[in-house]
């Protein structure tokens, strides 16, 4: 619950959620890496947003703001984010395709990651240019991989 100091109830969690779902109609489950339930109200959210290659090796898969202040990273996929949040009424963001989720699919594209780039900064796709080592824009097999791989992360 988004309060400002903490509440024990001595009610199991299932009637707890039902308790606060009379009342709070858009309070949705999401799961955090390791499966443990996470309730927020999805009406007050704001996603997906795209998580790193390292993110998701912890088992984070998307990530949502609470509050536009609270950046909440989850288990949950970008799409099960995305249907909460747009069920609920909230501020839904276009599904990512972010580089860790590229990284995943052997036929990836230069345009998948200028999309994935394009869409996770809002910069035109056009803008973006990518160039090999050499200065060309040429790309040399398994060079997208490692482009994906370093865009992905972001540490």
């Amino acid at each position: 619950m988004d309060a400002d100091h903490d509440y024990y109830a001595m009610e199991s969690l299932a009637d707890v959620v039902k308790a606060v779902k009379t009342e709070l109609t858009t309070l949705v489950q999401m799961h955090s890496r390791s499966g443990v339930p996470i309730w927020i109200n999805a009406k007050a959210a704001a996603g997906p947003y795209p998580v790193s290659q390292s993110e998701v090796k912890d088992g984070i898969h998307s990530r949502l703001t609470i509050g536009g202040r609270i950046s909440l990273p989850v288990g949950n996929t970008h799409q099960e984010v995305y249907d909460a949040i747009k069920a609920a009424g909230g501020d839904f963001q276009p599904i990512p395709t972010d580089g860790a989720a590229l990284l995943q699919d052997a036929s990836a594209t230069v345009g998948d990651l200028k999309s994935a780039m394009a869409t996770t900064f809002g910069i035109p796709k056009r803008a973006i240019k990518i160039f090999n080592s050499e200065g060309k824009h040429a790309i040399e097999k398994g060079m997208l991989a490692q482009l994906l791989k370093g865009w992905g992360n972001k540490e």
